[in-house]
């Protein structure tokens, strides 16, 4: 966590608070038996957002956009709220090339886009017609 300036004894922390986590389930008024939590914190859990959110800043930061400006004097512009993201580009071959280094990024710190939830929409005035999206072996709903 360099790159964000966090301090050491922050994250050992917050590694601390997530490991040796037990957890029990109520259905009908009645709690299960004791269980081990092992992947990270529950959903709901304040420092779930927290961490969410650190994530998806690696993410932007390290596509190479120019951070300077907007989509009308630059290629292609990401924007992100809590887990959406927005990909804006100039062309199909910015907005595939966006969307690539993005996928390749979220892969390497352990996250998953959502295919399912992925959808693109396209802002053209020149009447030309576009075919589906397929980027890396899947096509997309528009």
């Amino acid at each position: 966590m360099k790159e964000f300036g966090i301090p050491m004894k922050l994250v050992r922390l917050v590694k601390m608070t997530l490991a040796n986590t037990n957890s029990k389930v109520k259905i009908q008024g009645k709690l299960s038996p004791d269980f081990e939590t092992t992947i990270g914190p529950r959903q709901g859990d304040s420092l779930s957002t927290l961490l969410f959110n650190l994530c998806m800043e690696k993410i932007i930061r390290n596509v190479r956009i120019n951070p300077g400006g907007t989509i009308f004097n630059r290629t292609r512009q990401c924007l992100a709220y809590a887990d959406d993201v927005v990909i804006l580009g100039r062309s199909e071959v910015y907005t595939k090339g966006t969307f690539e280094e993005m996928a390749a990024i979220t892969h390497q710190i352990g996250l998953q886009m959502n295919d399912a939830k992925t959808k693109y929409m396209i802002n053209r005035h020149d009447g030309t017609k576009v075919k589906a999206i397929e980027l890396m072996g899947k096509k997309y709903e528009k």
